[in-house]
């Protein structure tokens, strides 16, 4: 699926982590009105927590550091690319959770997240859990490949990218 910036930045801001509200522009009230709702979804959704669920996901470097002053521990990560398999993101609005699942998404341009919480296994093996609370100040790793992948975010936001396979619901 291709799309202009407004509508793949409601996109990916859902699926933004690291993250798909990818059917906003095709399933748009009208024609014509994508970009609109997708401008008006991408305000929705913009700083909203995030659930992601993925089967597998392959990250390029990743550097996260603890903000002084947040209100709550979390580590703010940055990544230049992502590619996630068999995802389930859920970004949790005021009374309205929307929940989109993809076969693939390829996240580019910049991943910011404010990460909560991460399990999952490194290599399809060894067991990986990382929470905000941990006494780390800083982690590096020059890639990732994770698998069973299970992320709270407080915040993502994401640059670009490419969805693949993709359904919305909302709820309340």
């Amino acid at each position: 699926m291709r799309a202009g910036p407004a509508v793949l930045r409601t996109l990916l801001v859902c699926a933004g982590a690291v993250l798909a509200c990818t059917a906003a522009d095709a399933r748009a009230p009208g024609p014509g009105a994508g970009a609109g709702f997708a401008a008006a979804a991408a305000r929705d959704v913009a700083g909203a927590p995030v659930t992601l669920v993925a089967r597998r996901a392959v990250t390029g470097p990743v550097g996260c550091v603890r903000p002084a002053g947040a209100g709550h521990p979390v580590l703010r990560c940055r990544l230049e690319r992502a590619t996630l398999t068999d995802a389930v993101v859920t970004v949790r609005t005021a009374g309205h959770p929307t929940t989109a699942r993809f076969a693939y998404a390829g996240l580019s341009g910049g991943i910011d997240v404010d990460l909560t919480r991460i399990d999952a296994r490194l290599l399809g093996v060894l067991p990986v859990h990382v929470a905000a609370d941990l006494p780390l100040p800083a982690a590096a790793a020059p890639g990732l490949e994770l698998t069973d992948v299970t992320l709270s975010a407080d915040r993502v936001a994401v640059g670009g990218g490419r969805v693949r396979d993709a359904g919305l619901a909302t709820g309340r």
